[in-house]
């Protein structure tokens, strides 16, 4: 799946890297998994991962062994594919709110972050 000609990446590598995480993620899963919303906790700095998936978001924050647990993404396996724009964008954004403060495994423990809907509305 390729991102549109007149599209500039932020970051094609880790997009890339982000982009081939999900895929994993979703074919280790059954449809009744992924509805289930299962997670994936995925490194802001390189997209790297244990390549484990979890139950809740709150078991990846607890269970996440590889580095500071506050500059992670914890993130829902998604039903359909992501291309490499919305992972581009998605990686850009996470790291975004991470530099204005957003801690998911300290003082905002418990609260998701909330995505926009739309990739319009954070590009």
């Amino acid at each position: 799946m390729e991102a549109p000609p007149n599209y500039v990446f932020r970051d094609r590598p880790n997009a890339e890297r982000l982009h081939d995480v999900m895929l994993t993620a979703r074919w280790k899963l059954s449809i009744e998994e992924i509805i289930a919303k299962r997670y994936v906790a995925v490194a802001l700095e390189d997209c790297r991962t244990s390549g484990d998936i979890y139950e809740s978001r709150d078991d990846a924050v607890r269970l996440w062994r590889r580095g500071d647990a506050n500059q992670v993404m914890y993130l829902q396996v998604p039903a359909t594919p992501w291309n490499l724009k919305t992972c581009d964008s998605l990686l850009w954004y996470c790291r975004g709110v991470y530099k204005n403060g957003y801690r998911p495994a300290g003082q905002h423990a418990g609260t998701g972050l909330i995505l926009p809907n739309s990739e319009q509305r954070y590009q």
